[in-house]
């Protein structure tokens, strides 16, 4: 124990213990971090490393929890409807007066019961030929995500095709819930998080 405390000084002994527990709280954060950076050379659950898609996990840590910065919409070719994202590959969605995408129920007893699904159509800019791989998560909460037909893939994947005019790939998708989701598009030298506010109506 400290000479202060012995001597009762008690203002001293509250500031030295104060200052011992900075210091021991200071040395156990950069252990966990240190920890948390080697871990042996291999990535961490949820970490990315170069030439890997981000998982649906690094997704929704993306963002802070409370909050949907959602991507702005725009007209990018007179064909298509109001699409979010800096490209080449962009999303069409149905947006509501709110600017949310409306995701519809599904009949009890269906398929995917217990998912809405709202019908997606991901766009990919002409000057761009290689492919992309999308994936997604809810950023706050707890709400799946699937792609497909029906709820049963995890990612959807944009092949490569020869450059010259758009691609359209339409695709459903799939939640549990409302809420905010991102949407994270990664391909040939480029990473993009989309972020849309789904409602189920």
């Amino acid at each position: 124990m400290s000479t202060v405390c012995l001597h009762h000084n008690r203002e001293l002994c509250l500031v030295w213990w104060q200052l011992r527990f900075h210091v021991l709280t200071a040395a156990a954060v950069a252990a966990l971090l240190f920890a948390g950076c080697s871990g042996g050379g291999k990535p961490r659950s949820g970490a990315t490393s170069p030439g890997l898609a981000p998982t649906r996990e690094a997704a929704a840590l993306a963002t802070p929890a409370g909050t949907c910065p959602r991507s702005p919409a725009r007209t990018i070719d007179p064909q298509y409807g109001l699409a979010a994202g800096s490209g080449p590959v962009y999303v069409v969605a149905k947006y509501d007066a709110n600017g949310d995408v409306q995701f519809g129920p599904h009949a009890p007893g269906s398929p995917g019961a217990s998912f809405a699904a709202a019908k997606l159509m991901w766009v990919v800019a002409p000057a761009y030929a290689g492919g992309a791989v999308v994936r997604a998560a809810r950023v706050e909460g707890v709400g799946a995500v699937k792609f497909g037909q029906g709820p049963n893939a995890d990612s959807l994947t944009i092949a490569a095709a020869a450059a010259g005019g758009w691609r359209a790939i339409p695709s459903n998708e799939w939640v549990t819930a409302g809420g905010c989701y991102a949407f994270v598009v990664q391909g040939e030298g480029f990473s993009e998080t989309i972020y849309i506010m789904a409602s189920v109506y």
